[in-house]
């Protein structure tokens, strides 16, 4: 599977940004998250590190670690070619996902998916 970061309008990509903000242990683990997906793709949902979130207009997945006692959870969408993007990071002291952080990535995905309706046509 191919992974590619959302970007604003203004070309920030803050899922990169969050992960460089992380400490290097924290890095390495998201790295290794994210490699996994590229390697397992959707099959990466049979694991403990990914799982699909129900319920909302776009399929929503959630990569999932925790490393020096913070959970960080990554949302992204899979959409044409089997790319994943990813949309929004952030890190947590629970291991419940808040919906205010749901509705950040959903925003994005609209976002991105109007961008790649317009780059077909």
């Amino acid at each position: 599977m191919h992974v590619e970061y959302w970007q604003t309008s203004r070309g920030d990509r803050p899922v990169e940004k969050f992960i460089t903000s992380q400490p290097i242990k924290v890095q390495a683990k998201i790295a290794w998250t994210i490699g996994r997906l590229e390697d397992m793709g959707l099959d990466f949902l049979k694991t403990d590190h990914m799982t699909q979130l129900h319920g909302y207009k776009h399929t929503l997945y959630e990569l999932k670690g925790e490393k020096l006692g913070i959970f960080y959870r990554i949302l992204l969408v899979v959409v044409v070619n089997n790319t994943a993007w990813l949309l929004h990071a952030f890190a947590k002291k629970t291991n419940k996902t808040p919906q205010n952080e749901v509705r950040i990535a959903l925003v994005r995905a609209n976002e991105l998916i109007d961008s790649l309706r317009y780059k077909i046509n």
